[in-house]
């Protein structure tokens, strides 16, 4: 959780772990990132994306998360958080009509970022 002077709870994220493997490195998924919108667009984003990337750098972890098509915003959020698109897929579960739904997946790795073993 997050707060601002005016908003004490501006928002929340979770990091959960994965039920297989994501890749060759340990890895946990990032989600559920809400911001209340009287705190938006004042940084209560990236201290959780932030946070959550201390944290799991901490237990020498790998993030990753998953972002629908049309959410662009946090698509750019993710990428300007150090996060890159490695893939995309049509989900296992619909829209509220019934059509499919296009995910992104975006990891944050240490490696990548030049963080491993700089704790």
């Amino acid at each position: 959780m997050a707060g601002t002077k005016e908003t004490p709870v501006a928002g929340h994220a979770i990091v959960s772990k994965l039920p297989e493997p994501a890749g060759d490195r340990a890895a946990v998924e990032f989600g559920r990132l809400f911001v209340d919108p009287a705190a938006r667009r004042q940084g209560v984003a990236q201290v959780l994306i932030q946070h959550a990337k201390d944290w799991a750098a901490s237990r020498d972890l790998d993030l990753m998360l998953w972002v629908t098509d049309q959410l662009t915003p946090a698509q750019k959020l993710y990428t300007s958080a150090g996060f890159t698109r490695t893939g995309t897929e049509v989900a296992s579960w619909t829209s509220p009509d019934g059509g499919p739904v296009t995910v992104h997946r975006y990891d944050w790795t240490q490696v990548e970022r030049g963080t491993l073993g700089n704790r």
